[in-house]
């Protein structure tokens, strides 16, 4: 390979539908990135349909084996299979189009491996009939600040409980070992995002600090997921945005592991972090994947160390250990490093050796194509539907029941007046609507009512809601 090939190799960036203004011609742009840039990792970022999607990867792989080398791309997504009413860049841009099973925290609150292990499998099916081959996810950390906005896309505050759900995903999506029918995990965001002080969102400057103000908190909760994903064969890894905090945390690290006789973290974002990437993840934690970096690290959140240039940040980060650099489609910051003495050449060779490993064990030099008629007959498929609507179902929390309200019997329902209301901004009466269609469709005793105050029980104080 050559220098320029290996260093587009290490770049990951989004196909289509990235940000706010995609350009006018998506499917051009990504053939620059393949023919001359020699990207091959690419994340998917809008939700047409299984057979659209095949159609596309098949497009895609033509135009990669065409290339000098042959080397195929690979299709990688945020989580597509959760029910969600609005789609969110770099959480989750899909839904709908494979099975609907419930998000994060509803599986965490079934309980039940075994059904997060067939949900983990039943997604791989459709994700692989449909040419994805990598996933970003899940988010196993723990969430330890109960302010913090993403608690919605992990596993919950128990370190236990993430730890057994991050060893089903792994086995799930990628099977006991890395293969031709597998999906590449990339579990998120090590050493654990839900430490961000005051729950602050890490994408910006004000909330770039993780703290870990009670000794030993680290080791006990934020790295027992990790450990569980890295102990099942997890792929790939993705560092967080944060930066340690020394001032607001108490001991964590073993003395051997200090970044300086003073300092126990070094307070640069996780990219950047040789301790954590390279001394804790590799040495302590004993994985063997590759590192990919979050988005924006280089550019809008390279935290701590904003005075250096791109190929200073490229140098940097690569010591630190990361192999692939997320939404960069621009590989001549590395190539510039190489090209001004900043990195050799062959520091480089490592991490291209991971990822061509990963595309190889992957399958993806034997036969890249999927057939657009069977992945769509895979996402459609009735029985994985059933077995998702059985998660839905285990999957709802009975928080309180102070006055016996349930159940809510048919005999119940006759005798009660019920009014019902959706809040959800623009889209409410709509949403009211619908729930109004159900409840009469699957319980037809319920006796609804179009006015709060023809309902039966106490009408709330003036200016109050219910």
């Amino acid at each position: 390979m050559t220098m320029e090939e290996k260093a587009g190799l290490m770049q990951i960036t989004s196909a289509v539908g990235a940000g706010d203004t995609p350009p006018s011609d998506p499917a051009a742009q990504v053939v620059g990135y393949i023919n001359d840039r020699h990207i091959r990792y690419l994340v998917l970022r809008d939700n047409p349909s299984a057979h659209d999607l095949a159609d596309r990867s098949n497009d895609y792989q033509r135009i990669a084996e065409a290339t000098r080398l042959g080397i195929p791309v690979v299709f990688t997504s945020n989580p597509r299979n959760h029910v969600s009413g609005s789609l969110e860049f770099g959480i989750t841009e899909a839904s709908g189009q494979f099975s609907l099973w419930p998000g994060s925290l509803g599986l965490a609150t079934t309980r039940d491996p075994k059904l997060i292990r067939e949900f983990a499998d039943t997604a791989r099916r459709e994700w692989v009939a449909s040419g994805i081959r990598k996933t970003y996810g899940y988010q196993i950390e723990t969430a330890t600040e109960p302010r913090w906005r993403r608690i919605s896309g992990t596993f919950g505050e128990s370190p236990e409980l993430n730890a057994e759900i991050a060893r089903q995903l792994v086995l799930g999506f990628q099977g006991r070992r890395l293969g031709s029918r597998s999906v590449a995990q990339t579990v998120k965001h090590f050493p654990g995002d839900g430490a961000v002080q005051r729950g602050l969102d890490p994408h910006n400057e004000a909330g770039k600090w993780a703290v870990y103000p009670t000794p030993g908190s680290f080791f006990k909760y934020q790295l027992p997921p990790f450990q569980a994903a890295i102990d099942a064969g997890t792929s790939a890894i993705m560092s967080y945005y944060n930066v340690p905090s020394n001032a607001l945390s108490g001991s964590q690290l073993p003395d051997g592991m200090w970044y300086s006789e003073n300092q126990q973290f070094e307070e640069v974002a996780g990219a950047y972090n040789k301790v954590l990437l390279t001394d804790l993840l590799r040495g302590r934690m004993g994985f063997r994947g590759y590192v990919n970096s979050d988005s924006g690290v280089l550019t809008s959140r390279a935290y701590g160390v904003g005075d250096l240039s791109t190929a200073e940040r490229f140098t940097k980060a690569i010591r630190a250990g990361v192999s692939l650099f997320s939404d960069n489609n621009d590989p001549s910051g590395l190539i510039s490093a190489v090209d001004t003495g900043l990195l050799k050449e062959r520091e480089l060779d490592p991490s291209v050796k991971k990822l061509l490993t990963e595309i190889f064990t992957l399958g993806l030099f034997e036969n890249p194509y999927v057939d657009p008629r069977r992945a769509q007959r895979i996402a459609d498929s009735p029985r994985s539907q059933a077995k998702a609507d059985e998660a839905q179902r285990k999957s709802i929390v009975l928080l309180r029941n102070d006055d016996k309200a349930l159940p809510f019997t048919n005999a119940v329902a006759a005798k009660k007046k019920l009014y019902v209301e959706v809040f959800d901004g623009d889209d409410s009466a709509k949403q009211t609507a619908a729930l109004r269609k159900l409840i009469t469709e699957k319980e037809p005793a319920v006796q609804l009512v179009d006015t709060l105050e023809a309902a039966d029980g106490e009408a709330p104080a003036s200016g109050a809601t219910w």
